[in-house]
């Protein structure tokens, strides 16, 4: 909807013009009846209309006391604060045989000068460049340098500069350059085939280390005072809630957003707390921070109620590894390792507050 205007962007306040007219379906109409219905329970019949919300205006979220915080809380967190270190083992072999795999199927051309050609057009008066290639060739292929280059120094150093920084010994590189059926093209193109192997190797050795890592307590852990007692932030990312150590919620997403609202009315959920940005749990691909800790009481298939149940979970808009954003599926399989197996906890990647048990 748009307000009314004339031919000079101002507005027509005649009232013959000045008409908004709602052509309303069944849902719409079940829409509107809903809402006048929530506006007479919130605010009475002759109730005033709520003030309309500044989202951008600052709001705090605030902490109970550290002494007067919920017993559910000091038993989940003394089962997640413990601090550890992973360990992993390569299988150098099978990293070896990979990589040369993948380097075996690499098509990389040799140098080559190409030349196109554009036509350019300035328009200085609207300020506006364009231009149209219509020419497009290769003039040459540069010829393979005199001497073989020093591919294996190549890799090693584009290995150790990339994230997170891998050593591998000179041995194994150069048994991937010797055992590679693509050797030409490592001596036509080397700084492209270092270029593509590098990838490949960083890939591959993240693939074995994330698959075969281990967490172990460190003996350290994160203290409770670090929980911040005010937390600033802008009104719309705030959820009021009342089975938390924060009397709001702090959420960074949409999925965050409707996973705290469904918590807000579990009747199960006896506690949950967003996780703050300092926790953390190293990997191999950098420091993951999870999303939630809850505690739940588990309730049987009669609905009587049994032991509590102590969890951390991540909250995703997917759980398909393939639609996950860079490194996110091995940072959750290093949280499942380290909640799971080094600390005992329950974890999972769930898209909805309906996952939970």
């Amino acid at each position: 909807m748009r307000l009314v205007v004339n031919q000079k962007g101002e507005r027509n306040l005649d009232d013959k013009i000045n008409i908004l007219t709602v052509v309303a379906n069944e849902s719409y109409e079940q829409f509107v009846s809903t809402l006048q219905a929530e506006m007479v329970e919130a605010f009475g019949e002759a109730g005033a209309a709520p003030k309309p919300v500044n989202a951008r205006e600052k709001h705090i979220a605030k902490r109970k006391p550290l002494d007067k915080l919920p017993e559910e809380f000091a038993i989940l967190w003394e089962k997640i604060k413990p601090k550890t270190r992973y360990q992993v083992t390569v299988n150098t072999e099978k990293l070896i045989t990979d990589v040369v795999e993948r380097l075996d199927r690499l098509k990389i051309d040799p140098p080559r000068i190409v030349a196109s050609k554009a036509e350019v057009t300035v328009d200085k008066d609207n300020d506006e460049l364009d231009y149209r290639l219509f020419g497009h060739g290769v003039l040459a292929t540069v010829a393979a340098r005199q001497g073989a280059p020093n591919i294996v120094e190549m890799i090693e150093d584009l290995i150790g500069h990339i994230t997170p920084p891998i050593k591998l010994t000179r041995k194994t590189l150069l048994a991937l350059v010797v055992r590679t059926k693509n050797r030409k093209a490592a001596l036509d193109n080397p700084q492209e085939f270092a270029f593509q192997a590098a990838k490949i190797i960083r890939e591959k050795a993240i693939e074995q280390l994330v698959d075969g890592i281990q967490y172990f307590k460190d003996g350290t852990w994160y203290d409770m005072t670090e929980w911040v007692e005010e937390e600033e932030t802008v009104s719309n990312r705030l959820i009021p809630v009342d089975n938390s150590i924060y009397d709001h919620i702090v959420v960074q997403s949409d999925t965050e957003k409707r996973f705290v609202e469904k918590l807000k009315k579990r009747t199960d959920v006896c506690l949950f707390v967003k996780l703050p940005a300092w926790f953390k749990v190293a990997t191999p691909v950098g420091q993951y921070n999870p999303d939630w800790g809850l505690v739940m009481e588990k309730v049987d298939a009669f609905g009587d109620g049994g032991p509590l149940l102590y969890l951390v979970r991540e909250t995703k808009s997917t759980t398909v590894a393939s639609e996950l954003r860079g490194t996110e599926t091995q940072k959750n399989h290093c949280g499942e390792r380290h909640f799971v197996g080094a600390l005992d906890v329950d974890y999972r990647v769930i898209t909805s507050a309906d996952d939970l048990p």
